[in-house]
């Protein structure tokens, strides 16, 4: 259940890094200095250390030196921010700047590959290979990523194709009996005019955590990943790039569900490892494609994007709370419970926008956003000893999501060495849930406006320090079948002092920021059992 409520936090970030790499920077070999990254968080190419937000920011270099392989490893390096891994093999949750992770709705962080918004929860967990960088933006972002930045955004490029033939291939081995593979293969179908680059991923593992009563191991996962990249150069303004991308991961399943272990720890105090009667598995398959369009003008360039994705989840595992040696005859009688769910997503974004010049005193960025989702949520849970009695949780619903949004950015160049950055963006939501047992449908719209306001000051060539206020918003929503409150919007309001700067020749950077949040109808997830439906 998502409860509305009001809190402040006030925390602060400090990023030090020195040689030889820390994310953010590669290390040039020729004089050991820092090489500064660019990026493009605003949406145009910028210096890291000219940019007026806290980012973090790994280029290829960094990436390869700390063994960046997925998206764990770099949200461990990132501060603010904790990311766990459970349930099914694609769930996660991640938690930025004390913004939490809701179980089958939206985001709190978001995620952008190669400039399009990946539209569910369950596509921020992924392999990551033939990755060209990688940008986490920490604090509500919303004026240019939208509703679901609330916490920050994780902007990720891929490595583009080349007008000369290349590749690698690579193998590896690690704990638990992995083994992974990953290969590249990019060059020209034309010359000058059409290239192309195609890569991928193949990992398996057996798993380390043991079930102590089924005496197998729980979290085996194995991962199949395939991208294909087409960059058209239609002429030396108008270039259009495609894209598609295959997932296939499936793994163990609810092996974190609570059971008394009255054996190993009779307290249950430790809960020491896994000990349910089914040994539970679960599968993720998406595709996406997506298609890319630039148009270099005299003022700037329009950019034209589109992405479709169609995304399925299913798992099936123990309920939890007993098995046969621990609780003789069941959870009050019921004996065994299990519990499966199917997940079905379809999603078809457009974005628009223009992006002026950069060379110029006055920069703008103005742009339209659309989303269409489509959402079939299955959950089930039976009493296993008991044939032929209904099932404990039946729910079957259909969501239909459709969004919208407008925004704009204006950066000033008050004088040399002063910028003022305005910008803001609104978004709407409309929301239609579907009792598909009972036809009975229920709709709601929430919607809310994203100002942002930024004054920078470079103090020199390597210090810039920056004042902002922003905001970001979550949608609000629908808790599952049964429950007949929606949950409200969440609002979070952001004021943040940071400090970026270079010394020592380049050969260390201090970045520092300080920020007070106030969030108004946090969100948050939890299971009722009583009525029989997840909230």
């Amino acid at each position: 259940m998502k409860i509305k409520s009001t809190n402040a936090m006030a925390a602060a970030t400090c990023l030090l890094t020195v040689m030889p790499v820390i994310s953010g920077w590669a290390a040039d070999a020729a004089d050991d200095r820092l090489e500064e990254v660019v990026v493009t968080a605003q949406r145009r190419e910028e210096k890291l250390q000219d940019v007026p937000v806290s980012v973090v920011a790994f280029d290829e270099v960094a990436i390869r030196q700390a063994g960046i392989r997925n998206t764990a490893d770099f949200l461990g390096m990132t501060p603010n921010v904790s990311f766990d891994q459970s349930f099914t093999v694609g769930n996660s949750f991640v938690t930025m700047r004390g913004i939490e992770q809701i179980n089958n709705a939206d985001s709190p962080v978001a995620v952008v590959v190669d400039g399009v918004p990946q539209g569910n929860q369950k596509q921020l967990k992924m392999e990551l290979f033939d990755v060209e960088r990688i940008e986490v933006l920490e604090g509500p972002q919303g004026a240019l990523y939208g509703r679901n930045a609330i916490g920050g955004a994780i902007n990720i490029i891929t490595k583009q194709p080349t007008n000369d033939f290349s590749g690698f291939a690579q193998i590896g081995a690690g704990s638990g009996q992995e083994r992974e593979g990953i290969f590249a293969l990019s060059g020209p179908i034309i010359s000058d005019k059409l290239l192309f680059r195609v890569s991928g991923e193949y990992k398996d593992a057996d798993g380390q955590i043991n079930n102590s009563y089924l005496n197998e191991k729980v979290d085996f996962y194995t991962s199949k990943d395939v991208r294909a990249k087409l960059l058209w150069l239609a002429s030396d303004t108008i270039t259009v790039d495609g894209r598609y991308a295959h997932t296939d991961n499936t793994g163990g399943a609810t092996y974190d569900v609570a059971i008394p272990n009255t054996i190993a720890d009779p307290t249950n105090v430790q809960n020491i490892d896994p000990h349910a009667d089914i040994l539970g598995n679960s599968r993720l398959r998406s595709d996406d494609a997506t298609i890319k369009a630039d148009w270099k003008l005299r003022p700037g360039t329009l950019t034209w994007i589109t992405g479709f994705t169609k995304l399925s989840e299913t798992y099936y595992g123990s309920l939890g709370f007993c098995n046969p040696i621990d609780c003789p005859g069941g959870f009050f009688g019921l004996g065994s419970l299990d519990q499966h769910q199917g997940l079905e997503v379809r999603l078809l974004s457009h974005e628009l926008r223009f992006t002026s010049n950069s060379n110029q005193p006055l920069r703008y960025i103005v742009g339209a956003y659309y989303l269409d989702t489509h959402r079939d949520l299955l959950t089930v849970a039976h009493a296993l000893d008991l044939p032929g009695a209904p099932a404990i949780v039946d729910s079957n619903e259909h969501n239909i999501n459709t969004a919208y949004a407008g925004f704009g950015q204006l950066d000033w160049d008050l004088t040399s060495s002063t910028t003022l950055g305005v910008s803001g963006r609104f978004d709407k939501d409309d929301r239609n849930q579907t009792d598909v047992a009972t036809g009975h449908q229920r709709s709601a719209s929430y919607d809310a406006f994203q100002p942002k306001v930024t004054l920078s000051q470079k103090f020199d060539a390597n210090q810039l320090g920056y004042l902002t206020y922003s905001t970001g918003f979550r949608s609000g929503g629908f808790n599952g079948i049964g429950q007949l409150a929606p949950f409200k919007k969440e609002l979070l309001r952001n004021l943040e002092a940071g400090y970026k700067s270079t010394w020592l020749d380049q050969r260390l950077m201090v970045n520092v920021a300080a920020f007070l949040e106030r969030d108004t109808g946090f969100q948050f997830f939890y299971v009722d059992l009583r009525p029989g439906a997840p909230r």
